[in-house]
């Protein structure tokens, strides 16, 4: 009888061990599954919608801040959608600085192929990066704008991002109302 008695103690045992390691799996694999759903989630959000621009220098002006370069503006519009985030700009994954709504930045670029892009901070929206790719000339000067909107619908509020090119005489009457970073 002590025997009996004490295999089944052992078999008690052995079956809380098995529930408590069976317990830990489910615990391991749902922790497994959010962080696999959080890496989707942040490569997705990373993913940068990139357009390739061509025969752009029919919309480039002539002349440059620096002889033998290229000038871009990137202006930011007065949007109040997103208002709250500021903008990274890069040239080809370099940070060029960081825009807020009715600010502009310039800067020089070597003749040939960029990507100029645009980013908010990765955790603060989900809005995916904004790039354009193009050939750009020397002693020619280009300008880009940045806008976003807001579409607010039950059950969700949906935004709108653009990235485009300005035609010089437009974007220079933008650059009077807009404020330059440095």
């Amino acid at each position: 009888m002590k025997l009996a008695w004490s295999n089944f103690v052992n078999a008690l045992d052995r079956a809380e061990e098995s529930s408590k390691l069976r317990i830990r799996c489910k615990n391991n694999a749902r922790v497994m599954r959010l962080l696999m759903l959080v890496f989707a989630f942040f490569s997705l959000v990373a993913c940068v919608q990139l357009k390739e621009f061509h025969h752009i220098e029919r919309v480039a002006e002539p002349g440059s801040n620096s002889p033998g370069a290229a000038t871009i503006y990137v202006l930011r519009e007065n949007d109040s959608a997103v208002s709250a985030w500021s903008t990274q700009v890069k040239l080809d994954d370099a940070s060029q600085g960081w825009l807020r709504c009715g600010t502009f930045m310039s800067f020089n670029v070597s003749p040939g192929h960029h990507v100029v892009q645009i980013q908010f901070p990765p955790l603060a929206t989900m809005m995916r990066p904004l790039a354009v790719g193009a050939d750009f000339e020397a002693d020619k000067t280009y300008y880009f704008i940045f806008a976003s909107n807001a579409k607010m619908g039950y059950p969700m509020m949906e935004f709108y991002n653009g990235f485009g090119l300005l035609r010089p005489e437009y974007a220079k009457a933008l650059l009077t109302t807009y404020h330059e970073r440095h």
